[in-house]
């Protein structure tokens, strides 16, 4: 009766212990689906981060060859302007209405009477105002491309503020994403740290079970010589598969889990290995 009393209370610290042990597995398989979602976060914001410093990128080149174009236009520009300068008359009329105003003298001079000192000064204002109208004339292309030059600037001036503004909003879009990148890979450290104190724990917590196993072995082999001798045998040889079945499965896990913590990664396979053990990571 002490025999049998002893193997149940063995039996009982056994099952408790083993019970703790899938309690701190249960609870550490928590703690890896939280370092997934982490890693995964992580891996999502340098995604995007990498994409607004793409942006930029981009943004920056089409800036430089603006700002070519730009330093090239000023140069043609000021060019056009030495050159339309040299065709500068002295009233500064629009040749629309120095046309107008030649026609309307010749008109004068052709229908009406007037003394002749009057006529020859009437003559001689048509032909100054028709020099003019010449040097207009030959100004008009050169002034075209002042005034084309000139407003192709002005849509320049329009693109950099337009570049500028994207420019400044993608970057504080690449370091939103690179903060809350770094963020959760400090956050995925820490549980990577609990991960491992679990783990620790857990080989603890299994070291004391296999112990208390042990010694329920020990008193229960006492009680054997009692029993059929042909059942023990089976049994036995049962125990001892099992037995060496965990232990190479413990040293699978143990090497695994010394991987992980080396840093290297670990395999769905080598998951269900330690999940087997009880040693999730």
């Amino acid at each position: 009766m002490e025999e049998v009393k002893q193997v149940e209370e063995l039996k009982q610290e056994t099952r408790q212990k083993n019970q703790e042990v899938r309690k701190l597995a249960e609870e550490n398989s928590k703690n890896i689906t939280r370092l997934r979602e982490l890693l995964k976060e992580a891996d999502e914001h340098k995604t995007q981060r990498d994409e607004y410093n793409a942006k930029v990128k981009e943004v920056s080149e089409k800036r430089k060859a603006l700002i070519d174009e730009a330093r090239k236009l000023d140069a043609d520009l000021k060019e056009a302007e030495v050159q339309a300068a040299k065709f500068k008359t002295e009233g500064g009329i629009p040749l629309s209405r120095l046309e107008r105003m030649i026609e309307q003298m010749e008109w004068r001079l052709q229908t009406q009477s007037m003394p002749v000192k009057e006529e020859n000064a009437l003559s001689q204002e048509i032909k100054k105002l028709l020099k003019e109208k010449a040097a207009l004339e030959k100004a008009q292309p050169v002034r075209k491309r002042a005034y084309e030059l000139r407003r192709r600037r002005q849509e320049l001036n329009m693109e950099f503020r337009l570049l500028e503004g994207g420019q400044e909003s993608n970057a504080k879009e690449s370091d939103k994403h690179h903060e809350a990148m770094l963020k959760a890979y400090k956050k995925a450290d820490e549980v990577r740290l609990l991960i491992s104190d679990y783990l620790e724990k857990i080989g603890e917590k299994r070291k004391d079970a296999d112990e208390s196993y042990s010694k329920l072995q020990e008193v229960r082999s006492e009680k054997v010589a009692e029993e059929d001798y042909g059942n023990y045998i089976d049994r036995k040889e049962k125990r001892k598969k099992e037995a060496e079945k965990m232990d190479e499965l413990e040293e699978r896990a143990k090497l695994i889990y010394d991987n992980f913590k080396a840093g290297k990664k670990v395999s769905m396979e080598e998951l269900q290995i330690l999940q087997m053990a009880g040693m999730e990571i």
